[in-house]
């Protein structure tokens, strides 16, 4: 029967014929030379019945390392929902701020088509009058005047609510709610009046507000 012993130098197991008893053997693992011993160490004895049923110790495996946060694990450690929150916060406030953001882009861009017709129809029917010399001329000029500033609010409008859109700034995004909410700037006012109330409510979340890059 082999003989079977443990290198004392690197706890490898060795395994050598039953007549090598007593010699000296080399590992060839670390190189290590020892004694033969006359026999296998004997197996450790069974476990009495007295202590078969005591469960083994728990392991332990440390806290989890960070960044593993799991959602359905409610024994997870709270130092790990850190970088969770981190990255959940602004996805969920950038839902929140798509549809009115949206709906902002889409009532200042009809306001914006509607200046640019009222602009051109009145532009036209001034240089007539001014071929004329009719008096109401310059008030026809007044008029494009009107017409242009309302065109440049909403454009204002159209890029502060795709910022929205983006979270890149509060700032432009309240100032284009605002603008939209205020009566008569638009041709589409009685749209842009509840669709700026829903804007306004949602920028006005902490949440939200938190998740704006600036």
């Amino acid at each position: 029967m082999p003989i079977e012993f443990v290198c004392p130098q690197c706890q490898k197991l060795l395994r050598v014929p039953d007549q090598s008893a007593g010699q000296q053997a080399k590992c060839p693992s670390c190189g290590g030379v020892t004694t033969i011993p006359s026999a296998s160490p004997a197996a450790p004895p069974s476990p009495s019945f007295a202590t078969t049923n005591v469960p083994p110790p728990m392991p332990n495996f440390g806290p989890p390392p960070a960044g593993t946060f799991d959602p359905g694990n409610p024994y997870a450690a709270p130092a790990s929902n850190a970088g969770t929150a981190s990255t959940v916060l602004p996805r969920i406030a950038r839902d929140r701020v798509q549809a009115p953001a949206i709906a902002m882009i889409v009532v200042a861009s009809i306001s914006a088509v509607l200046y640019v017709i009222f602009t051109i129809a009145v532009l036209v029917v001034a240089l007539g009058g001014i071929n004329q010399q009719q008096p109401e001329a310059v008030f026809n000029f007044v008029v494009v005047a009107l017409y242009g500033w309302g065109l440049i609010l909403s454009i204002v409008v159209i890029v502060g609510a795709n910022k929205m859109r983006k979270l890149e700034s509060y700032t432009m995004a309240m100032t284009a709610t605002i603008l939209l909410m205020i009566p008569c700037n638009y041709p589409c006012c009685v749209l842009g009046l509840p669709f700026g109330i829903w804007s306004l409510v949602v920028l006005l979340d902490d949440n939200v507000r938190r998740s704006f890059q600036s």
